[in-house]
């Protein structure tokens, strides 16, 4: 064996080491003994597993010796052959490839392995920090690209990742990247229809996935039909996002069919939700009650019109009685008209006489049952007499000429006449003369012809001191046409007088008013004074008519009027009244009179206060002697207004001035 000396030593590391400095650790590659640790310089003592070099061969101890150890010991000493420095490898990150909604293939590329086994590796994750990621190896391998193809991902998930690769010296890292997976369409579920009624129905988006995107627009559209509806159609915009939503759809029409989606868009395009299908409610048929016509004691026309059958069908229509004034149902007496939204009429027979019904029309479809407005309506009445009045309504019955009876001006109310008996002279002026309250009864047939007429009267005061008479005159008739006529005084028959007169009936109800309203020892008045109060005499005048008085008949209170019992041709009216052909109208605009007859003017003063009164309801009189304009001072206003203004005159009385 070939042995070293000192010198050879040095020689020896001269030769194969060069001049080396201090000892240094560095990594090495052997070829068949992989990465070795060496030292740059020897001679120190090694321990098995130290490496030496000369650049083109590394020596490795076989075992630990103490001391210094001799190169030339060869036996300490394996020649591990011809070895390269070793450096962490180089490596890069590269751009993903066959990215998809689902899946991307992440890149690098290993430059230089750094002179040993190197292993390369992708790194990944969901942020830059690669939470919920990890890290791939791809293995060993020589330089060139390496990938790794993750799968599963949701559309538009965003990943982040990076090259690295190691050997024995280290690792080395590439800059982190990342990609985006494509978005998809989104999807969106359409709720169920509810709420329908007759024009809405209400329906929605639910479990709205956005598709790896934005929600730019989310709605409903539908059409009418079962066809399938788009955003071409009637679209109701409910906005953005992927928050489930509801509306309800109006201005829809009744009984109609319709189709709606749910429908959402984002980047990649427009989906829908299923179709749902509905139908609106029918509105409920319209339907009128007409009158009821052609009643007689036992039947009746009725009908319906304006039937609309509310967008639906109108399944069955007709009429629904019942007897009294109750709200008749198809529960009660029911008659079917059959189908459709025609008018129809139908004669009600079998009804009872003299009895009240309530009737409806009713129209039935999908929706339900409607009715028009109650009609209310009585059957007639037997009529006894013929004269066309039912006896439920006839005053008399058994009277074919006379069916109802006719107040003026009211049944139960009465009026007021009162006269001065001075005309032309106004003389006192206290319009007392004679004061009677009256009221007429006419008894008509159906055609409002008069029959009979009662002219009732309470005489309750006589201020005159002249023999003065009262009587009436009635246009449209004549004394010929009475049958009879009768008076009657506190209940007890009183003669009247009925005059002879051309185109009127003038009957004379009183003589001389003295004679029924005398004076006293006393007084020659009747309760025209004070302390004077004798009891209202009642006077009644009955015509009855031989045939019935109607066209040009006049009307109540007819021509009331006074005139002097021993000169005929003096009367006095109430105002604006004509005198009969008996009055002697010479004396016209005479003395304080201004009759103008052409003007329709008659017995009034120049002031227009009239010398007969008829005054609404019952009226103090004046007390006997006192000015009717001290009485009440607002009848010169009235009368010179012609009536306009100031008509209730007769109520502002000045107490004392009256009785």
């Amino acid at each position: 064996m070939f042995k070293y000396t000192s010198y050879g030593v040095v020689l020896f590391l001269v030769l194969f080491f060069g001049s080396f400095q201090d000892a240094k650790a560095a990594t090495w590659y052997c070829s068949g003994h992989g990465n070795v640790t060496v030292w740059t310089s020897g001679g120190h003592n090694y321990s098995a597993g130290t490496k030496v070099t000369n650049k083109s061969s590394v020596y490795r101890a076989k075992y630990t010796t103490n001391g210094y150890q001799s190169l030339s010991n060869t036996g300490y000493w394996e020649n591990l052959g011809t070895c390269v420095s070793t450096t962490p490898p180089s490596v890069t990150t590269q751009g993903a490839q066959s990215v998809t909604s689902s899946a991307g293939t992440m890149r690098g590329h290993l430059s230089n392995t750094g002179g040993a086994t190197t292993t390369r590796y992708i790194q990944w994750g969901y942020n830059p920090s690669y939470g919920s990621g990890g890290q791939q190896s791809v293995g060993t391998g020589s330089t060139g690209y390496f990938s790794f193809t993750k799968t599963g991902l949701a559309p538009g998930t965003r990943i982040y990742y990076r090259a690295y690769a190691c050997n024995s010296a280290g690792c080395s890292y590439g800059s982190q990247t990342s990609f985006l997976t494509l978005s998809v369409a989104p999807s969106i579920t359409t709720t169920a229809i509810s709420g329908i009624t007759s024009s809405s129905a209400a329906s929605g988006g639910t479990s709205i996935n956005a598709g790896g995107a934005s929600i730019l627009e989310k709605g409903l559209v539908y059409v009418v039909g079962t066809g399938t509806p788009t955003t071409s159609n009637s679209k109701i915009n409910k906005g953005t996002g992927t928050g489930n939503f509801t509306h309800t759809i109006t201005g829809l029409s009744p009984n109609t069919t319709y189709s709606v989606r749910a429908y959402a868009i984002n980047s990649a395009g427009t989906s829908y939700g299923a179709k749902q299908t509905f139908t609106t409610n029918a509105n409920p048929a319209t339907i009128t009650t007409d009158t009821p016509t052609s009643i007689t004691m036992t039947s009746i026309l009725a009908g319906g019109s304006s039937i609309s059958a509310g967008g639906a069908t109108i399944l069955e229509k007709g009429l629904v009685y019942v007897a009294g004034s109750g709200t008749p149902t198809t529960s009660d007496t029911k008659i079917n008209k059959g189908t459709g939204t025609s008018s129809f009429t139908h004669t009600i027979s079998g009804l009872s006489s003299g009895t009240q019904y309530s009737i409806r029309a009713y129209a039935i479809n999908s929706a339900g049952t409607s009715y028009g407005a109650k009609q209310t309506f009585t059957t007639e009445f037997p009529d006894s007499d013929g004269d066309g009045a039912g006896d439920n309504l006839d005053t008399h019955p058994s009277d074919p000429d006379i069916a109802a009876m006719s107040y003026y001006p009211s049944e139960g109310q009465w009026n007021t006449l009162a006269f001065e008996d001075l005309w032309p002279n106004k003389g006192d002026f206290d319009l007392n003369d004679f004061v009677a309250n009256y009221q007429v009864i006419e008894y008509i047939n159906t055609s409002n012809n008069v029959k009979r007429l009662d002219f009732k009267m309470k005489l309750k005061a006589r201020g005159g001191i002249k023999h003065k008479g009262f009587a009436v005159e009635i246009d449209g008739t004549t004394a010929a046409n009475l049958d009879s006529i009768k008076g009657y005084l506190d209940g007890e028959p009183y003669n009247v007088i009925v005059e002879e007169s051309v185109g009127s009936l003038i009957v004379v109800f009183i003589k001389d008013l003295k004679f029924v309203l005398p004076g006293t020892e006393t007084t020659q008045f009747y309760n025209t004074e004070s302390g004077d109060n004798r009891p209202i005499r009642d006077f009644e005048v009955r015509y009855y008519f031989a045939t019935h008085v109607g066209s040009g008949y006049d009307q109540a209170p007819f021509n009331p009027f006074i005139f002097s019992t021993g000169i005929r041709s003096d009367e006095t009216h109430l105002s604006d009244h004509a005198p009969t052909t008996k009055h002697d109208s010479g004396l016209f605009g005479t003395l304080e009179d201004d009759t103008r007859i052409g003007e329709g003017r008659y017995y009034r003063t120049a002031q227009g206060l009239p010398w007969g009164l008829d005054i609404p309801g019952d009226w103090d009189h004046t007390v006997e002697g006192t000015d009717i304009v001290e009485a009440y001072p607002s009848i010169t206003d009235w009368a010179q207004s012609s009536g306009a203004t100031h008509t209730l005159w007769y109520q502002n009385k000045v107490i004392g001035k009256v009785r």
